[in-house]
């Protein structure tokens, strides 16, 4: 048997390879982007593919402005040449076909039906360390890939909203900035908040400690005003 071995920072690569965007550190990019497609993760490579066709629509539109996304796909499709299995494996996750999204699936169906018979669960949580039933792996669990459900399940939708919120406010303020840096800090944190949900991630240490360095930054860049 293989061991199925999964590093719990590299969702994290998503927002540095956002970051060196947009201060231009081209090299980091590439290291972040080679470092995804050899852990091959799948959400953070969408989610880059998102962000790069996203990105020239913010901006005076040119065909300069695609060049990022153009060489990506470039990327892809020389490592789908040798390895096709991969690409695949890809487009198989964005259409909801890969074995993996069938066991969100099936979390989610658990989780909705955990909600039905505890209708008070969704507004104030289930419970920090509880476990509940899943059909997706036949036992209790305590978290599951679909971690913006699963922080909903233990803290309700109220707390989630609230911290939603917040983390969204940081994001807008940054991205609203004139300087690019704090602009990679902004979008950066924003895909970060999307793409951790994907996984068991989102309330991990790196992850908080994500949000609060992007608050700092943002009260940094108001003291310097």
């Amino acid at each position: 048997m293989v061991p199925n071995i999964y590093f719990r920072a590299t969702l994290f690569l998503v927002p540095a390879f956002i970051y060196f965007y947009f201060i231009k550190k081209k090299l980091g990019m590439v290291v972040c982007l080679v470092a995804l497609i050899c852990a091959f993760s799948k959400a953070a490579l969408v989610a880059i593919i998102a962000f790069l066709a996203l990105m020239p629509f913010t901006r005076k539109i040119s065909i300069r402005s695609f060049i990022p996304l153009a060489l990506i796909a470039l990327i892809f499709l020389g490592v789908n040449y040798f390895v096709p299995a991969w690409g695949t494996e890809i487009v198989d996750t964005i259409k909801g076909e890969t074995q993996t999204a069938q066991v969100r699936v099936n979390h989610y169906n658990s989780f909705k039906s955990l909600m039905y018979e505890e209708p008070l669960y969704f507004i104030v949580g289930q419970g920090v360390g509880t476990k509940f039933y899943s059909s997706a792996s036949n036992t209790y669990v305590s978290n599951i890939e679909i971690d913006h459900i699963n922080t909903i399940r233990k803290f309700g939708i109220v707390w989630f909203v609230l911290f939603g919120l917040v983390v969204l406010y940081i994001c807008g303020q940054l991205i609203r900035s004139v300087n690019n840096e704090l602009k990679g800090c902004g979008y950066g944190l924003l895909f970060s908040f999307i793409v951790t949900g994907t996984n068991p991630v989102l309330l991990s240490p790196l992850s908080l400690m994500l949000i609060a360095a992007s608050y700092r930054a943002l009260e940094g860049s108001r003291v310097k005003r």
